[in-house]
């Protein structure tokens, strides 16, 4: 999950808090290829601005068919950039702030999730009484063919 608030944008109509819960963020002019779309003539078709969250910040990386640089708090960036929070980029007449962040919970498989479960007392016991109970209602199927 990814907070971030438009500063200034030639869009006077994204002027404001934008909550994604993405992995990843695109900003940029293309309507196909970005999650937020900013209508900004200064800001070049073939950029896309990603922004990653991580667990210590907000890595900013603009993507463009032409190597150009990027404004992160007043100063130019080539490439990638942790941000963190209050931190401003810009791209274009657009400023961007990033207000919060936080890391996405990674899906678990059912085996990783069991083990998990089996090291706290309370599951452990739950998971025993569901194991006993399947192993009972699939003997009485069994015994019933």
């Amino acid at each position: 999950m990814i907070k971030l608030k438009i500063l200034s944008s030639p869009d006077q109509t994204l002027s404001k808090e934008h909550q994604f819960f993405f992995e990843q963020i695109t900003i940029g002019n293309l309507r196909d290829n970005c999650i937020l779309n900013i209508f900004d003539p200064k800001w070049p078709n073939q950029q896309i601005l990603h922004l990653i969250p991580q667990d210590n910040g907000v890595i900013s990386e603009l993507k463009s068919t032409r190597q150009e640089n990027y404004l992160s708090n007043g100063k130019k960036i080539k490439g990638r950039k942790l941000h963190k929070q209050e931190d401003q980029i810009q791209v274009g007449d657009s400023i961007i702030e990033i207000i919060h962040w936080e890391l996405q919970p990674k899906e678990m498989s059912f085996s990783d999730r069991y083990k998990e479960a089996s090291q706290d007392p309370v599951k452990a016991k739950s998971l025993e009484k569901l194991e006993s109970e399947i192993l009972f209602l699939e003997q009485k199927i069994n015994a019933q063919k």
